[in-house]
C-alpha cells in the first residue's frame, strides 16, 4: 500500500490510497521468479480509469485505477515501491492528456464582436441605400443642381 499526490494531473493535494493486488504483495522481493503477463487497455486521455488483467501463475486477477500509478504522481508517506511499467513516453495518460489548451472567450469578448458585425452590417447597408438613392436622384434631377455643382469641373472655375 501506497499513498500517493496527484496535483500535478487534476490539481488535488489530498492523498489517494494505491495497493498492489494480495497475490502479488507477498512477493516483496522475488522478482528473479515474477512470470506473468499484462493485458490492458490502448493507451488513453482518461485519467480516472483503467481497465487490465493480470495472468500471473495460470491465473487472472483483474488491475484497475486503484493499482495503477500515474506518470505525474508523488509518493508520499512512503518509503519504496516495486511496480511494472504499463506505458511510456506519449502514451503515458498524462501525455495523452496534454493537448492544446482550448481557446477561453469571455462573455464580453463574444457580445463585442457580435456587436462589430452587426455596425459593419449596417454601416455597409445605409452606405449601399445613400449610393442607390444618389444614383436615382442624380439620373432624375441632375440638371437643377448644376448651378451649384457643375458637371465638368475645371481648374479656371477656382480662380
Amino acid at each position: 500500500m501506497c499513498y500517493i499526490e496527484t496535483a500535478e494531473l487534476d490539481g488535488e493535494t489530498n492523498l489517494k490510497v494505491r495497493q498492489a493486488l494480495k497475490e502479488t504483495a507477498a512477493e516483496r522481493d522475488r522478482f528473479e521468479d515474477f512470470d506473468g503477463i499484462v493485458y490492458c487497455e490502448p493507451p488513453n486521455n482518461r485519467l480516472y480509469k483503467f481497465d487490465g488483467r493480470l495472468k500471473l501463475k495460470g491465473k487472472v486477477h483483474p488491475l484497475n485505477i486503484d493499482n495503477l500509478l500515474l506518470r505525474g504522481c508523488r509518493l508520499r508517506n512512503t518509503r519504496k515501491i516495486h511496480g511494472l511499467v504499463v506505458f511510456a513516453g506519449p502514451d503515458t495518460k498524462l501525455m495523452q492528456n496534454s493537448g492544446k489548451a482550448p481557446f477561453k472567450r469571455t462573455g464580453i469578448d463574444r457580445l463585442m464582436n457580435i456587436l462589430v458585425i452587426a455596425i459593419f452590417v449596417i454601416l455597409f447597408i445605409l452606405c449601399l441605400i445613400c449610393a442607390v438613392s444618389s444614383s436615382i436622384l442624380e439620373s432624375r434631377l441632375g440638371d437643377e443642381f448644376e448651378a451649384f455643382i457643375p458637371r465638368e469641373f475645371s481648374s479656371t472655375n477656382l480662380i
